[in-house]
């Protein structure tokens, strides 16, 4: 079975959503999801001479509209999404609706201050900076949740408070990894089977008894946890998302 990437499966998403247009600035912490918009989509990416005047153009289009599809903002990593602060915070007190995309580095230099990673405290802790102005922030490092997750923090930032009869909106910021833009969505199967296998693990090793001997009462949950897991990943919009690109494939 094909398989499509994480930048490509977020691009698709969005065009099928109505995306007219990306605002941002390239950077190699974007370069993948750029990549899959221009090439793969009929979305018009705006440039910006610097990541908060991206923020405010969005801001403006939101305004003019108010209504679906929300405008998308793309930055790259450390001081580029910095920048972003200030216009951000003006677009969560206004109630703007909007989803940005911000980058980081490549997961096997967390913790290490390469690329410039906030990892004084934690592993790129960037999120942390924008969470107070902000509806929803969160890092994604997983290729198989990330979908799920961008779908979530859509939704939740397109439903915001009703104000004159105008639907409003808040911010969300979704950080991705660099180095999971480009890897493959696991196909429903396989993260079937990636879910049992954590779920095995988590309750057959825990402290105080030797591995290998699971409580009675744990052991005897296992199958019907994995059926619901089952349940859940065949209703996924990601799987719908994969077996719509795979059956287009030659």
């Amino acid at each position: 079975m094909a398989q499509i990437t994480v930048a490509l499966a977020l691009a698709k998403l969005l065009e099928r959503m109505g995306t007219e247009y990306v605002f941002g600035v390239n950077g190699h912490g974007n370069w993948a999801l750029l990549d899959a918009l221009v090439h793969d989509t009929r979305i018009k990416g705006i440039p910006a001479r610097a990541e908060d005047h991206a923020l405010q153009m969005a801001d403006g289009y939101w305004r003019v509209r108010r209504q679906a599809p929300m405008p998308i903002v793309t930055t790259s990593v450390g001081p580029g999404n910095a920048n972003i602060v200030s216009a951000l915070a003006g677009a969560f007190y206004e109630s703007i609706a909007m989803l940005v995309f911000a980058g980081a580095g490549a997961t096997h230099w967390f913790d290490r201050g390469g690329i410039e990673e906030a990892y004084r405290y934690a592993p790129e802790e960037w999120t942390q900076i924008v969470k107070p102005i902000s509806k929803k922030a969160v890092l994604i490092t997983r290729p198989d949740t990330a979908v799920d997750m961008f779908l979530r923090a859509y939704r939740t930032a397109i439903t915001g408070r009703p104000v004159k009869e105008a639907p409003d909106g808040d911010v969300a910021v979704l950080m991705i990894a660099r180095d999971l833009l480009v890897r493959q969505v696991p196909p429903p199967r396989d993260r079937r089977h990636r879910h049992e296998q954590s779920l095995r693990g988590s309750l057959w090793s825990f402290p105080g008894r030797p591995s290998g001997q699971p409580r009675s009462r744990d052991a005897a949950m296992l199958p019907e946890r994995a059926q619901q897991c089952q349940r859940l990943d065949r209703s996924s919009v990601t799987g719908a998302l994969l077996d719509r690109e795979t059956s287009r494939s030659p």
